[in-house]
């Protein structure tokens, strides 16, 4: 939401106020070379393969450590929670 805010020369400009929300990188890229951070969604094409994770799945730190771990190398991130929530719906 815009306010209005004076710039030193008596003259008002407005000024947008941005959220941000900063997301944990996990130090890691997923198969296309894409950095992942933590509330990332992930899908993972190959379901026939040794991952036994879920086809999109969200990247969370909790515990020590991240869950589905083991898939984030071969996923790729299609976006994040914040921006992105409809990705998960209907998710199990």
């Amino acid at each position: 939401m815009p306010h209005r805010e004076e710039n030193g020369y008596g003259v008002h400009e407005e000024v947008y106020q941005r959220e941000y929300v900063l997301m944990q990188f996990t130090n890691l890229k997923d198969i296309n070379g894409k950095e992942i951070y933590e509330k990332d969604i992930l899908r993972n094409p190959d379901l026939n393969g040794w991952f036994s994770g879920p086809e999109k799945f969200l990247v969370e730190f909790g515990n020590g450590y991240y869950k589905y771990f083991e898939g984030f190398k071969e996923s790729e991130v299609i976006g994040n929670i914040y921006e992105n929530p409809d990705l998960l719906i209907n998710q199990g």
